[in-house]
């Protein structure tokens, strides 16, 4: 077989379920940089930061802190994977979402979410 015919037919078995994606992945690390503000514009400081992604059927999660001013950072994800952003509010409940992909080895993304209060009426 040609090279042009066995990519072909690894994209179709990957995109098929019959081999991992992760086979095909990019090597290499990035880091995802990001910022929360809240509704009102302010930063949102002390908030519990969360990076998901899956690596050979395997979740990964790294949790960080936002800064004084609303800034965290996510390094060594995975090139060419979609890593999901979740951010918590104090009691557990989820306050802002966001995803980015490392394009390319050594290379930054950045991420601005905005946060919402979780109102809860009783």
């Amino acid at each position: 077989m040609r090279y042009r015919e066995v990519l072909s037919l690894l994209v179709l078995a990957s995109l098929m379920g019959a081999i991992p994606c992760t086979i095909l992945a990019q090597a290499g690390t990035g880091t995802i940089n990001g910022s929360l503000l809240n509704s009102d514009s302010t930063p949102n400081v002390n908030a519990k930061v969360s990076s998901l992604y899956y690596a050979g059927g395997t979740a990964v999660e790294t949790v960080v802190y936002s800064d004084a001013a609303g800034n965290f950072s996510f390094s060594g994800m995975p090139v060419g994977t979609r890593v999901s952003v979740v951010v918590y509010d104090a009691n557990k409940h989820v306050v802002g979402m966001g995803s980015a992909v490392i394009g390319s080895s050594g290379a930054t993304v950045t991420v601005s979410i905005q946060t919402v209060p979780v109102v809860i009426q009783g």
